[in-house]
């Protein structure tokens, strides 16, 4: 058990080890799959969608920077929203700022992945300061009624570079996870196709391809291999792209 006051510097790296596709978690995942849906369904019935936009983000801030004992009121915040924001107290300014932070990175994602530079972004909005990665000890979450240290972080600017850029590569690179929304997808194109519909499929993980009648394979947007599955599985390019060479593989 770490020890609270000490940096957490054996933060276990992503995917975690234990098992986290329980019977208990997947129940909940399609729970929130209904929900989902339900808010889509709702939203097609509000005339100004924008109302969620703007609203939903701010309530969200508001009680975010309640957790850190920045206290706001709805009044103070709406009103506050409209107008420069150098009007407001600074309670209010820091929820603000939790909404510009959320719109800034959900643009982003129109543009690249999430990585290690969409939370240095975010951080430098929600704090309206040049931040980087911490470089410096000290830093640790604690109670604050009692002072009591909570969680101490990872210290050391090379080894959360190194962490982020695992997390980076968890979210961004394909996995095994989710089998259960795959499924779903892979039955109803199952039952697209049966048919006699054509449907074009942009899929990471190369089973999905396995179901396909024709598969084209792309290695940095240039494509390197087409065919039936069974072609494309042996194709020595494909191999090479995504497995490494026999040579790199000894290496490794």
């Amino acid at each position: 058990m770490n020890d609270p006051a000490r940096p957490y510097n054996e933060l276990p790296l992503l995917p975690p080890g234990l098992d986290i596709e329980s019977k208990a978690v997947l129940k909940k995942c399609v729970g929130a799959r209904a929900a989902l849906a339900g808010l889509q369904r709702a939203g097609q019935l509000i005339p100004d969608q924008s109302v969620l936009i703007h609203v939903i983000p701010m309530l969200e801030a508001k009680g975010s920077s309640e957790i850190e004992n920045i206290v706001t009121t709805n009044d103070d915040l709406f009103r506050q929203a409209s107008l420069e924001e150098g009007t407001a107290d600074p309670a209010t300014k820091e929820a603000l700022r939790y909404r510009t932070a959320l719109f800034e990175g959900f643009k982003t994602l129109s543009e690249r992945p999430i990585t290690t530079r969409t939370i240095v972004d975010i951080c430098r909005t929600l704090k309206a300061v040049a931040l980087d990665i911490r470089a410096t000890p000290g830093t640790a979450l604690r109670n604050s009624h009692t002072n009591e240290t909570i969680y101490t972080p990872p210290e050391g600017a090379d080894r959360l570079r190194s962490l982020l850029a695992n997390w980076e590569r968890f979210l961004n690179e394909p996995t095994d996870l989710d089998p259960v929304g795959r499924h779903e997808v892979l039955g109803i194109l199952d039952a697209v196709t049966a048919r006699g519909r054509t449907v074009v499929l942009v899929e990471h993980e190369p089973t999905a391809a396995e179901q396909a009648d024709a598969v084209i394979v792309l290695d940095h947007g240039v494509k390197i291999a087409e065919g039936r599955p069974a072609q494309v599985r042996n194709d020595e390019r494909v191999i090479e792209a995504y497995l490494g060479s026999e040579d790199e593989a000894i290496g490794l």
